[in-house]
């Protein structure tokens, strides 16, 4: 659907480092997802649309449209467990870590068991996806628990998805770096930059180039 392929390739400008083109791409996944009456694609579309505020630094407009993408009647669980994540996610990037923690446990909650994937073929959301995502806001929260998580899911995308192992990579050298490890912190600063260069994302480059300075 038109929809789907728009939120595709904003999420692909939004990873580039490109906002302003993402967030007219979404706005165009939106109109297309509204034409089609299709409630899930609406709320796919505003909550990925959610993370171009983030990367312009507004977690509460970003909050505010993940609540207003939920409140779409009829969303099947995976989708509506993906919205609670995303929700976690900008809530931990306002410092808002009760939030933050309160949606992670929605998400884990609604998460459904595998079988029902051809809903909602546009997500990638199961238990290793949900516990690296789950790895991140706990990295954000300065959480220890951060690093149990990130090392328990790298394994499912460790050489086989080049942006989300770098993401966990970026994670785990955060973690060591809060806990005053500089060589571990070092050695995934190395590894998430090449990472990030093979697969070509600028959101992972600018998380890393903060880093560095502390590694």
């Amino acid at each position: 659907m038109v929809a789907d392929l728009a939120s595709l390739v904003g999420w692909q400008s939004l990873d580039a480092g490109d906002v302003r083109s993402a967030w007219r791409t979404f706005e165009q996944a939106k109109s297309a997802a509204r034409e089609a009456d299709d409630a899930a694609l609406l709320a796919h579309a505003m909550g990925e649309q959610s993370f171009a505020l983030l990367d312009v630094k507004r977690p509460s407009d970003a909050a505010a449209l993940i609540a207003d993408a939920r409140s779409r009647g009829g969303l099947p669980p995976r989708l509506t467990a993906w919205l609670y994540a995303a929700e976690a996610e900008v809530h931990a990037a306002a410092g808002n870590g009760t939030a933050a923690r309160s949606s992670l446990r929605m998400a884990e909650q609604t998460l459904p068991a595998a079988g029902d994937e051809a809903t909602t073929p546009y997500l990638r959301l199961d238990d290793a996806n949900l516990a690296r995502w789950r790895g991140h806001v706990l990295t954000q929260l300065r959480d220890s628990a951060a690093g149990p998580e990130l090392h328990g899911s790298l394994s499912s995308v460790w050489g086989k998805y080049g942006r989300a192992e770098a993401g966990a990579l970026v994670n785990l050298a955060g973690v060591a770096l809060q806990r005053g490890d500089h060589e571990a912190g070092s050695h995934h600063v190395r590894e998430a930059e090449r990472v990030s260069t093979r697969s070509g994302s600028e959101r992972q480059k600018r998380r890393l180039a903060g880093l560095r300075t502390a590694a």
